[in-house]
């Protein structure tokens, strides 16, 4: 309500008694979107008016002491010296008209939401000069948009119900706000609350009573406007409201009451653009964690489509359909054609088969098809848990987001969004922040995967320990990885290892190809060769395992 109509009003009230008379000796901005002019007044005294265009926060102050900076510059340089002779509000409108003694100019200042601007008109109603958009304006007549919204204030109850009704199956709290003056959407959600109605119930739904008692309040309401003191309502140290007297609506805010005008609204409008870049970065955070959670929920949900239990038993009951009819199998043959024994309708099959396998040998393969399926089942299940856990992690600090109200909150959710990669670090940060790898989770292990050929560098002989497990694709080029070993284990979980191999030839140019080589060893047995290009290592005491990449959409 800092810019509502009764505010502004007020104001006006107000400032007649210091400005009439008064001659304007300097004017000038020095922050983005505020003009202040340096007012001498008839007994000698000297008042600062500071005016915002801000589109959130726009104000108008009268203050006695204003420090000009080095940096500020002459804006609107017709005013000066000019004498106010008289300043008023135009009825209904949040606009202010300043009239200067010579009749030719006046200033106008105009308090629209989202659109504020300070023009000098002359008699024609001629722009002749805009604290903002100068060639936009410069030129152009100054009109009043058309206002066909009702003034509550000289309705009496009767006309004011046959009026509602003629929207009655509009939503309250919309045509409240579209059809009547100075129910902006905070008074219509006080109104609404102190009724006892909500806001999406039409006119046509209220009873004779429920009527009576919305106008009633309404008048009650707008009354208050004209002589209580100003509130301003909190969320812990961010201000959230400016209201004109109580909001019953915000009763379990924290409130402070300031008698004087223009000290509440200095205060209100100064807090608020402070807090502006608090608000805007926490909901900048909020849109990341949002983001973070919609992509492991898909990648979440695109494994658990790929998930086919009955293909290890179609693989096995090959195998042994192969062994228990060896007479069908041909040496040489690319299809055997075999009885299926597990199905009662005992219908016939054709199973492709190695040529230059033998009957053991390809029913083998099937075997080792059903084991590697198996495993690679149980692996994605572990990389769904570990996906799940990280999905409830985001959704924990979406929630604890939502509740912080200070700096000091807001700062350590920034640290741990950064820390987990959420949050990008500022440049002054980067060199702190920065991490040359990406981090995987399987389990209880934790994996890392270089990003590039610097960082497989920076990865392996600065930021692994020692003892951690390394591991590379053989014969082709590609990331470093790190298989965590904080507990020093002699031998690393198999699992997460053969997870960690499967990282290492998904991120590497063997990412399309099928049982690829893979080395590890520990950190300790990697070394650089002097003068090496970035990314070029000599391992030693290395072991080999053979695994395939990891699907599409399961990294």
């Amino acid at each position: 309500m800092h810019g509502h109509y009764f505010t502004l009003k007020r104001q006006v009230q107000g400032l007649q008694s210091d400005l009439v008379g008064s001659r304007i000796r300097q004017s000038f901005t020095q922050m983005k979107n505020e003009w202040i002019l340096e007012i001498e007044t008839t007994t000698g005294n000297t008042h600062f008016l500071e005016m915002s265009c801000d589109p959130q926060y726009p104000y108008l102050i009268l203050t006695d002491t204003v420090h000009r900076r080095v940096n500020s510059t002459d804006v609107m340089k017709e005013v000066l010296g000019r004498t106010i002779a008289h300043i008023e509000m135009i009825p209904r409108e949040r606009v202010i008209v300043a009239d200067f003694d010579d009749g030719a100019s006046r200033l106008i200042l105009q308090f629209f939401t989202l659109n504020t601007h300070f023009f000098l008109i002359n008699n024609d109603n001629r722009i002749l000069n805009s604290f903002k958009k100068q060639k936009t304006f410069i030129g152009q007549t100054f009109t009043l948009p058309s206002n066909s919204r009702m003034d509550p204030t000289e309705m009496d109850p009767q006309a004011f119900r046959d009026y509602l009704l003629e929207f009655k199956d509009m939503p309250l709290g919309k045509g409240l706000k579209q059809k009547f003056l100075y129910l902006t959407s905070p008074v219509v959600n006080e109104l609404l609350f102190r009724c006892g109605l909500d806001t999406s119930v039409t006119p046509g739904n209220l009873t004779p009573d429920e009527l009576d008692t919305l106008y009633h309040t309404i008048q009650e309401l707008l009354q208050q406007f004209q002589h209580a003191p100003p509130h301003i309502y909190y969320e812990g140290d961010i201000p959230i409201r400016f209201t004109l007297g109580p909001f019953h609506s915000l009763a379990k805010n924290r409130s402070e009451i300031i008698p004087d005008l223009n000290a509440a609204i200095r205060r209100f409008c100064f807090q608020s653009l402070r807090f502006r870049d608090f608000i805007q970065k926490k909901q900048h955070y909020l849109q990341l964690l949002q983001k973070r959670k919609e992509h492991l929920q898909q990648t979440i949900q695109k494994l658990q489509r790929s998930e086919n239990s009955s293909r290890k038993e179609h693989l096995q009951k090959i195998g042994q359909l192969l062994l228990s009819q060896p007479q069908a199998f041909q040496p040489g043959c690319q299809t055997v054609e075999l009885i299926d024994y597990f199905d009662p309708q005992l219908p016939r099959i054709t199973v492709k088969v190695k040529p230059e396998l033998s009957l053991q040998e390809n029913a083998e393969k099937h075997f080792q098809k059903a084991r590697e399926w198996e495993q690679r089942q149980k692996q994605r299940r572990q990389r769904l848990q570990s996906l799940q856990d990280q999905l409830n992690r985001v959704d924990q600090w979406l929630v604890e987001l939502e509740g912080i109200n200070t700096h000091r909150k807001l700062q350590k959710m920034q640290e741990k969004m950064k820390q987990a990669g959420l949050l990008q670090p500022t440049q002054e940060e980067a060199p702190a922040y920065h991490l040359p790898y990406k981090t995987f989770h399987f389990k209880n292990s934790t994996i890392w995967v270089g990003k590039s050929a610097a960082d497989n560098d920076a990865m392996t002989f600065r930021h692994a320990h020692k003892e951690d497990w390394w591991l590379h694709v053989q014969g082709y080029s590609g990331s470093h990885v790190i298989l965590k070993n904080p507990e020093k284990a002699e031998h690393p979980p198999q699992d997460a290892l053969h997870y960690a191999a499967r990282l290492a030839v998904t991120f590497s140019k063997a990412r399309h190809a099928r049982y690829v080589p893979v080395l590890f060893t520990r950190v300790k047995y990697v070394r650089k060769p002097r003068k090496s290009p970035p990314g070029t290592v000599i391992p030693t005491r290395t072991k080999t395992l053979f695994v395939d990449p990891l699907p599409e959409g399961e990294v």
